[in-house]
């Protein structure tokens, strides 16, 4: 069963992608693409790729980027793990979810940064039509590098730690010592 990240009402739901993954999908102004060849095909008529293409950005497996949800759910930010198109012509992405601190069992605490956001292990499946916009999340150490006008880009995060929403721990990455 795939599950839903977003609200099923909300208009960019209505895609209907159809074809292969060599044609374009069109939702009024929103269209997506499958940039590449396919990697792989399933049994079950699932054919993955690495890329794709939707308004013209392209999006590929490790880009993190927002997602429509419903209203009053503040930024829904998630790093794409897998993408493919199944049997009927629908193009999914598998997310891993990201948190901000505020949304911690312990709340925003001053050690944390004004961008900074927790890797969880929370995943689930979405449309490609519930993307929003790309964004950019990196280690803390490339993050401080950044100039003034870098850090406070509202397309900008940076993330050093990993949450387990179900034991409440706080790990660091690997990629943040």
């Amino acid at each position: 069963t795939k599950a839903a990240a977003v609200d099923p009402a909300a208009p960019v739901e209505e895609v209907e992608y159809a074809g292969s993954g060599d044609e374009v999908a069109e939702a009024g102004t929103r269209m997506a693409s499958w940039d590449g060849p396919p990697t792989k095909k399933r049994h079950n008529g699932d054919t993955y790729y690495l890329a794709f293409i939707l308004e013209g950005e392209r999006f590929a497996i490790g880009d993190s980027a927002e997602f429509h949800g419903e209203e009053g759910d503040g930024e829904m930010l998630a790093r794409m793990e897998n993408m493919w198109e199944d049997c009927c012509g629908v193009m999914w992405i598998e997310l891993i979810w990201y948190m901000q601190p505020e949304d911690l069992h312990c709340g925003r605490l001053a050690t944390h940064g004004a961008r900074e956001l927790f890797e969880t292990n929370r995943a689930d499946e979405t449309e490609v039509a519930s993307v929003k916009r790309k964004v950019k999340v990196m280690a803390r150490k490339d993050f401080d590098v950044l100039d003034g006008a870098g850090q406070e880009d509202a397309d900008t995060y940076f993330c050093r730690y990993h949450y387990d929403s179900r034991t409440k721990k706080v790990l660091p990455l690997l990629t943040s010592v």
